[in-house]
């Protein structure tokens, strides 16, 4: 090895860090990473827009929102919340 060849070598390193013995490069993981927050967040956002057509719905008219309140109180639950 000559210097440059060391120094690159050292320059590369610090973009691995050791996983079980395996080295695993940093960036292709953060990616990896990313893409899984992706993917769950793609999951719930059905969810999410589920709920929120439930909001308008209950917010759509007096008297939906009037039940809606009335079925709070029926179950016993905070209102505010």
């Amino acid at each position: 090895w000559n210097k440059f060849t060391e120094n690159e070598h050292r320059k590369k390193k610090q973009y691995f860090i050791s996983i079980e013995r395996e080295y695993f490069y940093t960036c292709c993981g953060t990616h990896i990473i990313n893409l899984m927050v992706k993917d769950g967040m793609n999951d719930m956002d059905d969810t999410i827009s589920k709920i929120c057509g439930s909001v308008k719905y209950v917010r759509g008219s007096p008297n939906q929102l009037h039940a809606f309140k009335q079925y709070v109180k029926a179950i016993d639950l905070d209102e505010k919340k």
